[in-house]
């Protein structure tokens, strides 16, 4: 979640610092289109235009399957924050 090139030595290998998605949503979360919730809801950008997220089927109601530890939140806090969610 947290780019390699801001973190510190411990923080690249955080299991934290890692989120497994299907290909599709790791592409549009590393390029800051989707992202999550400390409650682990998802989040889409509005530069996805509705026919782009029909075309993926991103209904918005789309959750991880486990919430976020407490660490994990720090990090996608960082990821939203980098890619301009609120």
């Amino acid at each position: 979640m947290k780019p390699w090139k801001d973190c510190r030595d411990r923080e690249k290998y955080d299991p934290d610092n890692l989120l497994l998605l299907s290909a599709h949503f790791d592409k549009l979360f590393d390029r800051g289109l989707i992202s999550f919730h400390n409650n682990g809801k998802i989040l889409i950008s509005p530069l996805l235009s509705k026919a782009e997220r029909e075309r993926l089927n991103l209904c918005g109601n789309e959750k991880l399957e486990n919430v976020p530890s407490s660490k994990m939140c720090d990090y996608l806090k960082f990821h939203r924050k980098m890619h301009g969610f609120k």
